[in-house]
């Protein structure tokens, strides 16, 4: 019983530190959980095991059973339940074994998973999941065993034929019409058209988006398919063609292998690729700020912002002090810059499934807000948090002063000696106001009205939010304030809001420091010296030549 006892203690306590270290916002390019130790690119050779699962004796599964107990029980259960201490806390949840359904495989729908699949998902772990990658962490030999365990936990492996996983041909060339064709399919052909669920373009926001549930009754969010860094399970054709050939077993993904041919399904595969957007200036945390003549539009869709340069900022749940945001679903917020001689304006864009423009409270949503906190990660299921009507917001943070060293204020609302500005826009209102703040254990205060200077204007469409916020260059108030100057470094962070998310105060998504630049004017002193200096050095040059010419008659 003691045994037992200090066995449940140290899972939990491994359990919690493997689900929430990936979530720790402390490196300037934020992942989410599982994103900091997983591929979502193409499968990679030490994801493909070099042979055949090894017999499953008795010796070899016992052996697996210790690597589950330290490694995957904390999240997964001791019995393979899906219950583990950790589980509560995590989302998605943690699979449970015991079913035998498991998402991503190369076998037909309704048969067994094969061993190559999962021998797959524990080698390159699980994006947007707490799911690490393993194939650092254990040999081959080991994931083997580990595998051969999980297999003890459902008697399918052993009532159930072994699968045949389904024959993936040559992908034919990705073209204009190959795209065309997919397009038609994804939004009306293929019954029932993946649009319903995934939204016309692929931004996870169908008709369908509040009524997605799994075999577990867990609320999902259909996935965003423009998003590649977010596909569980692969984003190459050759992963979303057996996606779509085979569904995703447990979830409402069906299975369209029985109704598309071959190159359909293929057109699909393009079609859902094209869809898919590259992170602008990935491993970049310095947005460039353009000086620009004349006035600069407020309006998100000015075809003026179609030529400014973007940084895509990558955002995480904020998980340092209660209320967590252990669920954060804005993933990226690409943000763009520029000045004039008298303002300075950031356009920011962000998927959003739900537009959320109201803040209404619920009975529910009273009680999250006066909840005692004494748990550090409170329970996620049944959700007692998600999907309310909080309103969407985003945010701007930039230090009051600009740091005269690499000594910043805590990039999640500042310090007590290190203030920082805000500029936040709120959908229920479509206006931005200032805030300052000291620290998260001070609730941001708005400015009074008359400091209030910034200027905004939004637009929601079709899954996403676009909004432009503006203010002078510099106030006059530098308590308070961010004196923007051309050529400085002045660090900048962003925060954000998901109303439908239950998102609303500290429960929110931040991002760590990034810098906007001024770019600095250069002066016309400067060309005018250039030009000096290239007509005088071609003069010299010409000198010379003919006074050697000279000297050799």
């Amino acid at each position: 019983m003691k045994n037992a006892f200090i066995k449940y203690t140290l899972s939990v306590i491994v359990g919690l530190g493997l689900s929430h270290l990936p979530l720790t916002p402390y490196d300037s390019r934020l992942v989410l959980a599982g994103e900091l130790d997983t591929d979502y690119g193409p499968t990679q050779p030490d994801e493909i095991p070099s042979k055949p699962m090894p017999e499953a004796t008795a010796d070899f599964i016992a052996a697996g059973k210790k690597i589950y107990v330290f490694r995957c029980a904390p999240c997964h259960g001791f019995d393979g339940k899906g219950d583990g201490p950790a589980a509560m806390t995590l989302d998605p949840r943690p699979r449970d074994f015991t079913r035998g359904l498991f998402k991503f495989k190369s076998t037909p729908s309704g048969e067994v998973v094969a061993d190559e699949d999962l021998f797959r998902t524990i080698s390159r772990g699980i994006p947007g999941s707490a799911m690490p990658s393993w194939k650092r962490k254990l040999s081959e030999d080991e994931r083997w065993q580990v595998l051969a365990y999980v297999k003890t936990f459902s008697d399918r492996f052993t009532k159930e034929k072994k699968p045949t996983p389904i024959t993936v041909g040559t992908e034919p060339p990705s073209t204009p019409e190959s795209i065309a064709k997919g397009k038609e399919i994804f939004q009306k052909t293929a019954k029932p058209p993946c649009a319903q669920c995934h939204g016309e373009n692929g931004r996870g926001n169908g008709i369908l988006v509040r009524a997605v549930t799994n075999a577990w009754g867990e609320p999902l969010f259909p996935r965003n398919l423009t998003q590649p860094w977010r596909y569980k399970s692969g984003n190459t054709p050759h992963d979303i063609y057996l996606r779509d050939s085979n569904g995703i077993e447990g979830t409402m993904m069906p299975a369209y292998g029985d109704q598309l041919s071959e190159a359909d399904r293929w057109n699909l595969a393009h079609y859902i690729q094209s869809l898919q957007k590259d992170r602008e200036s990935e491993s970049k945390v310095n947005i460039l700020s353009p000086r620009v003549e004349g006035e600069i539009p407020l309006d998100p869709n000015d075809p003026f912002w179609q030529n400014i340069g973007r940084v895509d900022v990558r955002m995480t749940g904020q998980v340092h002090v209660a209320p967590r945001n252990q669920n954060p679903v804005i993933t990226n917020v690409s943000v763009q810059s520029v000045y004039n001689d008298k303002e300075v304006a950031f356009r920011m864009v962000w998927d959003d499934r739900i537009k959320n423009d109201k803040n209404q409270e619920t009975e529910q949503s009273k009680k999250w807000e006066t909840a005692d906190f004494t748990e550090p990660y409170p329970p996620l299921y049944p959700p007692s948090v998600r999907f309310h009507n909080y309103r969407d917001s985003v945010a701007l943070q930039f230090p009051v002063r600009i740091p005269e060293t690499t000594v910043k204020p805590h990039f999640f609302l500042g310090d007590a000696g290190a203030p920082v500005n805000l500029w936040q826009w709120n959908a229920d209102t479509d206006s931005a106001e200032e805030l300052n703040a000291s620290g998260y254990k001070n609730p941001a205060k708005v400015q009074p009205a008359d400091s209030q200077q910034l200027q905004s204007q939004s637009v929601f469409e079709d899954g996403q939010w676009r909004v432009v916020i503006k203010r002078p260059l510099t106030t006059g108030d530098e308590a308070n304030d961010i004196q923007f100057i051309p050529g400085k470094m002045i660090p900048v962070a962003v925060h954000a809001w998901d109303g439908y998310n239950g998102e609303t105060g500290l429960r929110r998504t931040i991002s760590s420091w990034y810098f906007v630049n001024l770019e600095a004017s250069v002066p016309k002193s400067v060309y005018i010296m250039t030009v000096l200096a290239v007509v005088i050095t071609a003069g010299l040059q010409g000198w010379l030549i003919r006074k050697v010419r000279r000297d050799k008659r």
